[in-house]
Parts: C-alpha cells; sequence; structure tokens
C-alpha cells in the first residue's frame, strides 16, 4: 500500500504548505501597517479639527466682546478719555491667540450708518490661519443706536409705538393714584385741595382735557365723570423733575420762582 500525503492531498509535500503560510504572514503585515498609517491619518485630523473648534470658540469670544466694547459708549461725541458713539468706524487690528499658541486673528471692523445716520449697522470679522494653513473667519453682525447714554433710563416704548404699560394695565406715563373713570380714561388731581384736575388716556398716557371749578374737598379717589363737567380739550404729557430756583435770596424762595 502506498503511503497517504500528508493533509490528505496528493502530490503536495510539507515544504509547500509552509511557503503559502509564509505568504499568508507578509499579507496580513501588509494589511496591519496600511491600518496604523489610516488610525494615524485619523489622529492627526482629530487634533486638526479639535484645533479649529479651539480657535473658532475665541473667535467668537473676540468678536462678542469688541461688539460690547462698541455698545459701552458714554458720549456721542469725542470728549477726553472717554468712549464716544464717533469712535465707530471702519477698523483693523491683530491680536495674539489667548492661549499662548502661534495663532494670530486679525480683527476688521465695518461700519455703515443706517436710518439717517441715527444707527451703525456693525460687522466685526475675525480671521486666522489653521493648522492647516487654510484661512478661516467668523463673522458677527450687529446694529448699535445713536442712543444718548443720558437717556438709559428713559421708559421705552413697545412694538408698535405703543408706550409701555404700567402698572394697572395703564400707560407708564399715568401716576399710580390717577382715578380710573371706567371708560379707557383716568384722571388725578396735582393738588389735593386744588380745584384742577388732568384727564389722560390709559393706552397712551396722552393728556386729553383740563378741567377746572372741581371742588377743593374732592379727593383724586372721589373723581368721577359726573363731577368733571368743566373740561377744556388739551394735548400734553407729564412731566417731573426738580425746579431750581434762581435769584438773590439766599435760600431761594420757591413762592418767587420768577426771581
Amino acid at each position: 500500500m502506498r503511503p497517504t500525503a500528508p493533509f490528505g492531498i496528493a502530490g503536495t509535500t510539507p515544504r509547500l504548505q509552509r511557503g503559502i503560510t509564509l505568504v499568508e504572514a507578509l499579507l496580513s503585515f501588509v494589511v496591519l501597517a496600511f491600518g496604523m498609517l489610516g488610525i494615524a491619518g485619523l489622529h492627526t485630523d482629530l487634533r486638526a479639527h479639535a484645533d479649529l473648534a479651539r480657535q473658532r470658540t475665541d473667535a467668537a469670544r473676540i468678536a462678542g466682546a469688541e461688539m460690547e466694547r462698541l455698545r459701552a459708549y458714554s458720549l456721542l461725541a469725542p470728549s477726553g478719555t472717554a468712549r464716544s458713539y464717533a469712535e465707530i468706524v471702519t477698523a483693523s487690528a491683530s491680536i495674539p491667540d489667548s492661549a499662548g499658541a502661534p495663532t494670530r486673528y486679525t480683527v476688521e471692523r465695518r461700519v455703515a450708518p443706517i436710518a439717517g445716520e441715527q444707527a451703525a449697522s456693525v460687522a466685526v470679522a475675525v480671521g486666522w490661519s489653521d493648522r492647516r494653513g487654510d484661512a478661516q473667519r467668523a463673522v458677527l453682525t450687529s446694529v448699535i443706536a445713536r442712543s444718548d447714554p443720558v437717556l438709559a433710563a428713559a421708559l421705552p416704548t413697545a412694538a408698535g409705538s405703543a408706550p409701555a404699560r404700567g402698572a394697572l394695565g395703564r400707560s407708564s406715563r399715568i401716576p399710580l393714584l390717577a382715578k380710573d373713570l371706567g371708560d379707557g380714561r383716568s384722571a388725578f388731581k396735582p393738588a389735593t385741595v386744588g380745584s384742577v384736575a388732568f384727564v389722560q388716556d390709559n393706552r397712551s398716557g396722552l393728556i386729553t382735557a383740563r378741567c377746572t371749578e372741581v371742588a377743593a374737598t374732592l379727593t383724586t379717589a372721589a373723581l368721577t365723570t359726573t363731577v368733571l363737567t368743566t373740561c377744556e380739550p388739551t394735548t400734553g404729557y407729564l412731566l417731573s423733575g426738580t425746579v431750581h430756583f434762581a435769584g438773590t435770596a439766599s435760600p431761594a424762595d420757591p413762592a418767587n420762582a420768577s426771581a
């Protein structure tokens, strides 16, 4: 009987089997090498994207800080070292990366007057080059109104030119203690024992009438449409503040304001 060849394959020798195993090992190493190269490239991409994300965050912070700096003006016209609205003009600058990296940012500010020069359209663009040398850019736009800071505490006007509502759903221009007449109007007496009362529109706060011959004994809370009979139409707004008296008397005499 003839001996059987290894692995049951006729004519196959052990030396041939060892050669096939070596080729398979070499192919495995080649595949592994390509895989390692891919992982190395992926690691480089991850680092590049991480740097780009940080740089974009810094660019957005820089643009926001520049926009807020422009808004923080205290005067309309230049005066000394105080920031003014007049300084909101087109300009550019270069600043280093906040993290100490070699990245440098260029800040470009473009300003265009709008609304009859009562406001400015501002665009702050921050540019830089990323790790790969590609140019990157982040832009923040806004509108800055030319409003005198001394009026910052003035009551705002709501959308649709409707005055801001105050207490009791009425205009904030109406005194809190004014009597609601129930017909969309309110009335009040500027002097407790006086004979004059003013009538105001609840929505706009506009004075619509000045009523006289009101009994001095009536308080603002007792005013009704029945007692407000002698009224003349008028238009105006209430003013409030401090009256300063001038004259030679010391101290000044409020009773002689015309002095």
